[in-house]
């Protein structure tokens, strides 16, 4: 789990997915293909820094 701190990924995807960008936009934002994205929140929902929320469709939200 330490690990995902130190990814650098980690603070960007947490401000784009909390500005509303879904992982497709962080991804071609961020010059990294999608499943890359889906492999670093899937490991941020395991640390327990994000939920994936399904009300009005898929959204991931920051935990407190």
């Amino acid at each position: 789990m330490k690990d995902i701190f130190n990814s650098h990924f980690t603070l960007a995807i947490l401000s784009k997915l909390y500005q509303g960008y879904r992982p497709s936009q962080i991804a071609a934002q961020l010059m990294v293909t999608p499943q890359d994205i889906h492999y670093h929140i899937n490991r941020m929902i395991d640390a327990g820094l994000i939920y994936k929320g399904t009300s009005n469709g898929i959204k991931w939200k920051l935990t407190e």
